[in-house]
């Protein structure tokens, strides 16, 4: 898959867990509504670090999560669903039983 389709992909399913709609992170970074479809479609290849970064914040997320593979975020957001099992991912990751 090519890198602006991954970053599209993620803008999107970071911004739809978060609530937030397509026209209001358009209306935010001052682009319209479609210009922000061809970003999240990952037709858009003039995104920069900043505009990127921009985009993280108001979403609520990292400009890291955002350069990552999908499937890292779907594992992501599972955990954010269920707060228990990322309590128990965490939990035996850093503090194995003895």
């Amino acid at each position: 898959m090519e890198p602006s389709k991954i970053i599209g992909q993620n803008i999107m399913t970071c911004r739809e867990i978060s609530g937030i709609k397509q026209e209001m992170l358009a209306k935010h970074l001052g682009i319209s509504k479609g210009r922000m479809s061809q970003i999240e479609n990952g037709e858009c290849r003039e995104l920069t670090i900043n505009r990127l970064q921009c985009i993280a914040n108001y979403i609520g997320t990292d400009f890291f999560t955002l350069l990552s593979p999908p499937a890292w975020i779907t594992q992501r957001n599972r955990w954010v669903k269920k707060p228990q099992l990322c309590l128990h991912y965490i939990t035996n990751k850093y503090f194995p039983a003895a």
